[in-house]
């Protein structure tokens, strides 16, 4: 039976602080040069400079209004799109612009991947001081309803159910995205169970498609379960309602096995290795796999999905990796995987690394700015060259992208 609705007096408030606070109201013409991570655009003035601006793709001109600095910079707003690309489309979701869910959706998919490559090879250039490396390989999914996992955001006082509003702490009303797998879809239908199970959850629900059955946390009676199995490739992980794992079924395998033809030797190091997807997949070419995972909680996950799994050569630790190369030895590991948070790596990790002088370093990426970064100092300092490259679009119709690169130490 439907759930009795309360009637709420509730005033829409957006939680987050205007950026147009104390700023000058400035409009300009601007015209994109080319879009950058984070989604906004590049573009040139005479009075300002380079300032970034949000809403136009490279080569639009648009009417634009100043409404803050970001990183010290101008940023502008469009208003209007006046010079509008031939890669601009109509976005086929209804509740695009006001959900902060997607930010590329307007754009035709191929124009988001060459985008994206273009950022990747931008943030090796500028940030990283990389002249020489080979060309991405571009591994491309289902731009829509790839997406395995999502979490649900419920406004208590008008019982909505749907996603942060971009930019605000509103929540949207969804009852279909376009990036959802159809099992999450259905689930977002379900009004009424999803109060009765989240309604005083502080995170909403989380919700996970494991192509087997589907786990949420907080649990949903009778639809949703408290953990599941998920399987990539040849390999079963267990998971919960809450755990974290890559959001595109489609593409978490190739990630998973890329470089896989040249990655072997004695000891593999997998550091921030999660639950051991990394590990599983390259772990069987080496005699010994050392995982090093910060949560103990996904430490302990790794090393019962490698018994799983049947692969008793892996040793998962939980502890930073900071803490790891305080007795790290040289020449110990053949080669280190890593894996970061969007932060990249610290100094510590970076040196530790180093220290290790690895045959070869595979680092994973989904922010291509700190990976840059990271590894300029060991191609520029350190002797190591890029034999490989690519791009894996989990995330189409956002800006958001992960990245892989090989390194190779020099002879």
């Amino acid at each position: 039976m439907a759930r009795e609705r309360k009637r709420w007096s509730h005033k829409e408030k957006n939680h987050t602080k205007s950026k147009t606070e104390n700023v000058k109201s400035v409009e300009k013409e601007l015209t994109a040069e080319k879009l950058l991570y984070g989604g906004f655009a590049l573009s040139r003035t005479d009075d300002l400079g380079v300032v970034f601006v949000e809403g136009l793709l490279a080569g639009e001109t648009g009417r634009c209004v100043l409404v803050g600095k970001q990183g010290g910079i101008p940023y502008f707003e469009t208003k209007e799109v006046l010079v509008k690309s031939e890669f601009r489309r109509f976005a086929p979701c209804q509740h695009y612009g006001i959900c902060g869910g997607c930010s590329w959706l307007h754009i035709e998919y191929a124009e988001q991947v060459r985008s994206k490559e273009l950022i990747f090879e931008d943030a090796l250039h500028r940030i990283g001081k990389i002249q020489s490396y080979p060309k991405p390989e571009l591994f491309t999914s289902e731009e829509f309803g790839y997406r395995c996992r999502a979490q649900l955001k419920i406004d208590k006082h008008t019982e909505t159910i749907g996603f942060f509003k971009a930019k605000s702490n509103d929540v949207e009303p969804i009852s279909h995205c376009p990036l959802l797998t159809p099992k999450l879809n259905a689930i977002l239908a379900d009004t009424d169970a999803i109060l009765d199970a989240a309604i005083n959850s502080k995170r909403g629900l989380m919700l996970i498609d494991t192509g087997n059955e589907l786990v949420s946390d907080p649990v949903m009676a009778g639809i949703t379960k408290q953990n599941g199995k998920i399987n990539v490739g040849d390999y079963t992980f267990r998971i919960e309602g809450d755990s974290f794992f890559q959001s595109n079924h489609f593409l978490t395998e190739t990630m998973a096995n890329w470089c896989g033809d040249v990655i072997h030797g004695n000891r593999l190091l997998d550091l921030f290795g999660g639950v051991g997807l990394f590990s599983l997949f390259h772990g069987k070419r080496f005699k010994e796999t050392v995982l090093v995972e910060l949560s103990e909680e996904m430490a302990d996950k790794a090393q019962e999905g490698f018994l799983a799994n049947g692969f008793i050569t892996g040793t998962a630790l939980g502890m930073s990796s900071e803490s790891f190369f305080e007795s790290a030895k040289a020449r110990e590991f053949d080669v280190v995987i890593v894996d970061p948070p969007r932060t990249g790596l610290s100094k510590e990790v970076r040196d530790g690394v180093m220290n290790l002088q690895p045959e070869k370093i595979l680092y994973i990426s989904c922010n291509p700015t700190t990976m840059a970064r990271d590894l300029g100092v060991w191609v520029n300092q350190n002797g190591y060259t890029i034999e490989r490259t690519a791009l894996f679009d989990l995330y189409p119709n956002t800006w958001h992208m992960e990245a892989g690169v090989l390194l190779v130490k020099e002879e």
